[in-house]
């Protein structure tokens, strides 16, 4: 189940999906001797944390949501099977994934049909928020080269998978009023549950699974702009 703000709705339904499912997952996949389990992690584990980029190897994680604490969770069961269990388990921290078929409920999608509809955007804590923003094409690309990655020292390993270049929410809504050509109408509200910044240090992922993200935000919205307008518009 994901989505930040949902987590905090209807929190039961995290708890059902990504921790009861996850754990089924998990246990299924030791039953019947999985070669290797990849899992999708995400970059909300890293919570409020103010050393950018995000990196691997920081332990100081404090998810912000219960959506984030799950995904932690779903990190923490998974390793715990590898070192018990013998599975191979693979977790891959999605920073942002954006594009054709995305979620509805995020921002760069409900600003797009908003704004075609002339309908308010609300934007949280004044817009002074940057993301990650990572285009699909080159999050699938990640998880191809997952599936044929050898493990080293442990039987367990967990990668970002960002473009590497935070963009601000202010500029992102500029980019969208540009590209439909017309202008945003904005509410302001405030949410604790939004982290301020998302940033993925992918030296990792680039060494261990040859991920270069090759997807620019400019090229990526000009995609979903054209996908949205076929699928709804036309």
């Amino acid at each position: 189940q994901a989505g930040v703000r949902y987590s905090k709705e209807n929190p039961i339904a995290y708890i059902d999906s990504n921790i009861n499912g996850f754990y089924n997952i998990l246990d299924l996949s030791r039953i019947y001797k999985i070669e290797k389990l990849i899992y999708a992690s995400s970059s909300s584990v890293y919570g409020n944390l103010k050393s950018l980029p995000f990196n691997e190897e920081e332990k100081n994680l404090k998810p912000s949501s219960l959506y984030g604490s799950t995904k932690l969770l779903n990190e923490k069961l998974a390793i715990n099977f590898s070192k018990n269990f013998k599975l191979n388990t693979l977790g891959l921290r999605f920073f942002t994934v954006y594009g054709p078929y995305g979620r509805p409920d995020m921002a760069y999608y409900s600003f797009t049909k908003n704004i075609l509809e002339k309908k308010p955007i609300t934007v949280f804590n004044e817009g002074k928020m940057s993301r990650d923003m990572t285009y699909i094409d080159d999050i699938v690309s990640g998880i191809v080269s997952a599936i044929s990655y050898k493990f080293n020292k442990n039987n367990y390993d967990i990668f970002n998978l960002g473009n590497s270049t935070p963009v601000g929410l202010k500029e992102m809504i500029s980019i969208l009023e540009k590209k439909l050509n017309m202008r945003a109408n904005i509410n302001y509200e405030i949410s604790d549950s939004e982290v301020k910044n998302t940033f993925a240090d992918i030296k990792k992922a680039e060494l261990s699974l040859n991920f270069k993200p090759k997807t620019n935000l400019d090229e990526g919205l000009d995609k979903f702009i054209d996908w949205f307008k076929e699928y709804y518009l036309n």
